[in-house]
């Protein structure tokens, strides 16, 4: 009985323990004064939240299955035009080809160029991939990108492929924080055959291929992996391809069309 009653006490004495401790964690993630929130990284996770909230649940009313822990978000700032170009990339272009496919689906977000805004993107079923190209469902990816503001949808738009949307505009604001001095310097190296692009790819363009071969691909392509550095060439779209006398891979197929 004394036994018992001893590993009884120590049992006790250890669960009290854990559970003060256990307070005291959770006390000191909590702030100190709920009532009010005015810190300002409550009211951007709030804004997140919302932001985030409302753009999943646009997704699933449109019919799309989001696949699991496949969101991604990030604050940016639009361009102020559509004109604009920062660090040799031309951003406004970028999101006037996105402002045009976002219209498609009734959303124009002209009127926020400027403005800070998120960014969201849900990788989805590949639902359009498997009606017009089954054979290239594992190569090419589908993704719903939405810009946000506030709690408000200002822009929707479906894209393909890698890198996504969301990489390749992330890269553009990455790049129109640097200073000047950073970009004259980088501008200044010489950089040798073989060394990775100065821009990340995904704003080289939208199709890659060889010097030494007439083939394009798509950038998730596995031959399109392949080419070296050295020998990469990028288009802007397919009549750029065309006209530089390249034809589209036979593994990938660029030529088709998913929209």
């Amino acid at each position: 009985m004394r036994y018992m009653l001893k590993k009884f006490n120590n049992q006790q004495l250890i669960f009290t323990v854990a559970l003060i401790l256990g307070l005291i964690f959770i006390g000191g993630c909590l702030p100190n004064n709920p009532e009010e929130p005015d810190s300002a990284l409550k009211t951007d996770n709030k804004t997140i939240i919302n932001s985030y909230a409302s753009a999943s649940e646009f997704v699933n009313d449109k019919g799309y299955q989001i696949l699991v822990n496949s969101g991604l978000n990030y604050e940016i700032y639009l361009p102020a035009t559509f004109e604009e170009t920062v660090n040799g990339i031309e951003t406004g272009e970028l999101f006037r080809e996105r402002n045009e496919l976002s219209k498609q689906n009734g959303f124009d977000f002209s009127n926020y160029l400027g403005k800070k805004v998120m960014l969201i993107s849900f990788a989805v079923e590949n639902q359009r991939v498997k009606e017009v190209a089954p054979e290239l469902v594992d190569l090419v990816s589908e993704d719903v990108n939405i810009l946000v503001d506030g709690d408000k949808i200002i822009g929707f738009w479906l894209s393909y492929g890698e890198p996504t949307d969301f990489t390749v505009i992330i890269s553009a604001c990455m790049l129109k924080e640097e200073t000047s001095a950073e970009l004259n310097k980088s501008e200044s190296i010489n950089r040798p055959a073989g060394s990775p692009p100065q821009f990340p790819t995904g704003l080289q363009g939208k199709y890659k291929g060889s010097t030494g071969l007439n083939e394009y691909h798509r950038t998730n392509c596995q031959y399109a992996r392949k080419i070296q550095w050295s020998d990469e060439i990028w288009f802007k779209n397919i009549e750029e391809a065309q006209a530089d006398g390249y034809k589209p891979c036979e593994v990938c197929k660029p030529q088709i069309s998913f929209r």
